[in-house]
């Protein structure tokens, strides 16, 4: 993997972790008052939803780039598949 192909994949990997974060803690604040009792959260992340497209989106570009570096369907589908099947 080239230098540029792997800063480009830890910057992606970065905003996904962002995305996620920005998830949790819309949790976090949205069901602040039904986990602590409290409806005043210390702070609020209302738009949080939004880190669920965001991670999506970049899942996706980094699939596609995945997949131009295959050779066929099928191998693609068996890295996959490698790579979620021992999760569940």
């Amino acid at each position: 993997m080239s230098t540029s192909q792997a800063s480009r994949s830890r910057e992606l990997d970065a905003l996904r972790g962002i995305a996620a974060s920005w998830v949790l803690l819309f949790h976090y604040t949205v069901r602040y008052g039904a986990i602590f009792g409290d409806g005043n959260a210390p702070f609020r992340v209302p738009d949080g939803f939004f880190g669920v497209e965001l991670f999506f989106a970049i899942s996706g570009f980094v699939m596609l780039m995945t997949v131009s570096r295959m050779r066929s369907a099928g191998e693609f589908v068996i890295a996959r598949a490698a790579r979620l099947y021992p999760t569940y």
